[in-house]
């Protein structure tokens, strides 16, 4: 039987059931009076363990029985003063003992729980790194979508290169090689004038180097978690299938130089232009990696988008432990809302709609009685007049509203009332009025004693006086 106490609950109920101490299968019923309930917490930062509470039927609450009492089934509602002390105000772990004449002993541990705010506060932080991670990605699909347009500005200069450079004059097996080899060692820093091949690729760099710094971005954000980090995978693609045109691109651009070549008078032939393009496109760029070059420009680009690549797999495995994490949330969610229901139907069962029994009834009044005194306390006085004759109803104070013993105490006050009126206790009484038409009296050596109901102990006495014949003519009481 799994259960668990929350942080901050103004009770978290404990339900156990009790046997036969001989057959271990019997239940025993009527306990709820009787069961000793010891509690003992323990915190994870400390190796002892420490006693908390303990109490016979009750603590600050009484144990019940679950249904009928035949069932064995008890619980209580545990307040917050049961499971805290002096050492702590709150346990981790609860180990709680029950024991009664008869039955078998009861040991219950009990997980201290979690803090319902603590997975608040998660939900929260985990809204806000998707929303950081999503406008970041906003970004980069922009940047991103830049590069491709530039890529294919790029394609369409080198078409309109390739055409031209059919008209170009003739150029030998040399010269070819010679172009080749110009075209890849040449700096891309010194052809940057405004719209030239030169400032397109620089660009594209600048804008692959940008991707790069979003990516990494993208990356720390998806460290939060977020499902969204697909996204991230299929820009990234994006970007290494735009980078790897951007490479070709960037080879057969170089074929535009063939157009500023003069000087020789030959015509170039189909075979000639094949030959040409066969030599940039079969050049390894490696080889033409000086500093600032095409070569060098292109296997930067290269060398950046395998890092996005890389990048963004990062972020896909963070996005998966991040989706465990929620998860594990949900779960502990799905575990507070189970505990709340049992709340609830616990709640029910023992508040129905209609109460069963006058008893029931009784208890809450008694309660209301009890917290009312508690939150008036002691000291309360009736204003002078706040109670006058329209307070009561003709006849509304009879015998049946007077208890037996109230109505003693009254006629035990009447026979108290002094005489001359004023107060109570003197010797000049009702009840010492009566005792001399009732109880012993006796005349002797000019003094009349008078006792009291046991004729035996003297209530009053009193001087007397005669006259010839004896005559009583006065009594004369102390």
């Amino acid at each position: 039987m799994s259960q668990q106490f929350v942080k901050g609950f103004t009770n978290n109920h404990l339900t156990w059931v009790m046997v036969d101490a001989t057959d271990f299968a019997t239940p025993e019923s009527a306990l709820s009076a009787v069961t000793k309930i010891k509690i003992y917490g323990k915190l994870k930062s400390a190796t002892g363990v420490n006693f908390v509470s303990s109490g016979t039927g009750s603590l600050t609450n009484d144990i019940q029985h679950v249904g009928a009492s035949a069932t064995g089934i008890y619980t209580i509602a545990l307040a917050k003063a049961d499971l805290s002390d002096a050492s702590a105000a709150w346990y981790d772990q609860y180990v709680i003992n029950l024991s009664a004449t008869g039955a078998a002993y009861q040991t219950i541990v009990v997980d201290g729980g979690i803090w319902i705010s603590d997975l608040s506060a998660v939900a929260s932080d985990i809204r806000s790194d998707v929303s950081d991670m999503h406008s970041d990605l906003i970004v980069m699909s922009g940047i991103l979508s830049d590069t491709y347009s530039a890529v294919l500005l790029t394609q369409s200069l080198v078409s309109d290169a390739h055409s031209a450079a059919v008209v170009a004059q003739a150029l030998t097996a040399s010269d070819m090689s010679d172009i080749a080899s110009r075209v890849w060692s040449a700096k891309y820093t010194a052809h940057s004038t405004a719209s030239s091949f030169g400032s397109l690729i620089s660009d594209i760099y600048s804008r692959v180097a940008l991707a790069q710094s979003m990516a990494s971005d993208a990356a720390s954000a998806a460290q939060q978690a977020n499902s969204r980090i697909l996204v991230t995978q299929s820009l990234a693609s994006d970007a290494y299938s735009a980078a790897v045109v951007a490479q070709s691109i960037s080879t057969s651009d170089m074929s535009d130089i063939r157009s500023a070549i003069t000087g020789v008078t030959a015509t170039i032939t189909a075979s000639d232009i094949s030959d040409i393009a066969s030599a940039v496109w079969a050049a390894k760029y490696t080889t033409h990696s000086a500093a600032s070059s095409f070569g060098s420009l292109l296997s930067d680009i290269y060398s950046r988008v395998v890092f996005v690549q890389s990048v963004a797999s990062d972020a896909a495995s963070a996005a998966t432990q991040a989706n465990s994490r929620v998860l594990l949330n949900q779960s502990r969610l799905s575990d507070v809302y189970s505990m709340l229901s049992d709340l609830q139907s616990d709640f029910q069962s023992r508040v129905p709609k209609a109460v069963a029994t006058n008893s029931q009834l009784s208890d809450v009044a008694s309660d209301l009685v009890s917290d009312l005194k508690s939150f008036i306390g002691a000291g309360v006085t009736v204003a002078s007049g706040g109670i006058t004759t329209a307070s009561f109803a003709a006849g509304a104070i009879d015998a049946a509203a007077l208890a037996q013993g109230a109505a003693q105490e009254v006629a035990d006050e009447v026979l108290n009332r002094n005489l001359a009126g004023g107060g109570s206790g003197h010797t000049r009484n009702v009840r010492n009025a009566l005792r001399g038409l009732r109880n012993k009296a006796v005349i002797a050596a000019n003094e009349l004693t008078v006792y009291q109901e046991d004729d035996l102990t003297v209530a009053w006495s009193a001087a007397t006086s005669t006259a010839a014949g004896n005559p009583l003519v006065k009594i004369d009481p102390d």
